[in-house]
């Protein structure tokens, strides 16, 4: 059985209902776009989400080898992008580390490591 990493008080609230997230997601037009692990759906938004251990990141991870504030996930204009934000271990993008502060698009089905864990990234 996987392990629960979401902490509890992860910002994003799938019971809040899909019609807050639509309202605030500018690319609705492909559906609400979200992190998988372990058949749990995390709902991204139109702004930047964070990654990290600390309480203040939009996704919160608890595995000791994800930094603070590891990684980020922005939207600009049509576009999805992923950013590590000078993590002590370094993100992944389908098995290959990203260079630090540089962001790169990623798009549905691709996979996101930070330490030990790994999401599955959808378009919605």
């Amino acid at each position: 059985m996987a392990k629960d990493i979401f902490r509890n008080d992860t910002r994003i609230d799938l019971e809040e209902g899909e019609k807050t997230i639509r309202r605030k997601a500018k690319i609705a037009r492909r559906g609400i776009p979200y992190l998988e692990l372990a058949g749990k759906r995390k709902p991204l938004s139109n702004k930047a989400v964070t990654i990290g251990r600390d309480k203040s990141n939009g996704i919160i991870v608890n595995d000791p080898k994800v930094s603070r504030i590891h990684a980020l996930i922005s939207f600009e204009k049509d576009k999805i992008l992923l950013r590590d934000s000078g993590s002590r271990n370094g993100t992944y993008l389908n098995g290959k580390k990203i260079p630090s502060n540089r962001k790169v698009n990623i798009s549905d089905g691709d996979l996101i490591r930070v330490g030990d864990t790994q999401f599955t990234f959808h378009d919605g």
